[in-house]
């Protein structure tokens, strides 16, 4: 009974991962792009640490930005629940960040250095469903041990959910549509140590 919703799992995956070897100028990369949620703003600090961020202020969370529909309070849970227990894989350092103070604190605590850059993908907002691209450029951004990644999470307010990516490779690519779209330009960050 597993067996089918892993394969389907397997299924709509397909088009977010691929292997490093497929990020060669001149190739064709079929990829999905998730929207993301940049237009929200990070709380300052002194206002965040005195809100509740914790699934166990759940219903007090939803009051708060009540009234909430079934699927704001599904993101709101979602959310609470990654960064509560962030599950990660061996040797990865995992937080959330709620506030710009606590985003470079979790940065510079994560990667153990006050010398960072920060790239940012030129991806549109709204995501981009499966499309084939034609790799116009691809340009090794860092060879480290010490790569952060960070997700926007469904929330009221900016959250992001940030892990380190050891060891890896990051990449800026230019994605050139088959189908007419704008080109753009995207991150990927390829895990060179997959066996956990």
């Amino acid at each position: 009974m597993n067996m089918p919703m892993f394969i389907c799992q397997i299924k709509a995956m397909r088009d977010v991962f691929f292997f490093e070897d497929d990020l060669v100028t001149g190739s064709a990369l079929t990829t999905r792009i998730p929207s993301t949620i940049t237009n929200l703003d990070f709380l300052h600090q002194d206002t965040s640490k005195h809100l509740p961020f914790s699934s166990k202020n759940f219903t007090d969370i939803i009051n708060m930005f009540g009234p909430a529909s079934l699927t704001m309070a599904d993101d709101i849970a979602w959310t609470l629940k990654q960064c509560d227990h962030a599950e990660m894989v061996h040797g990865e350092i995992v937080g959330c960040a709620t506030s710009i103070e606590s985003f470079v604190e979790l940065v510079l605590s994560s990667l153990g250095t006050n010398n960072v850059r920060a790239f940012s993908s030129g991806a549109p907002n709204e995501g981009v469903a499966s499309v084939n691209y034609t790799l116009a450029s691809v340009n090794l951004l860092t060879n480290s041990q010490s790569v952060l990644v960070c997700h926007d999470m469904p929330y009221p307010y900016k959250v992001f959910y940030c892990h380190t990516a050891a060891p890896s490779r990051a990449y800026q690519l230019k994605l050139v549509s088959d189908v007419g779209l704008p080109s753009m330009d995207a991150l990927a960050v390829c895990h060179l140590n997959t066996m956990t």
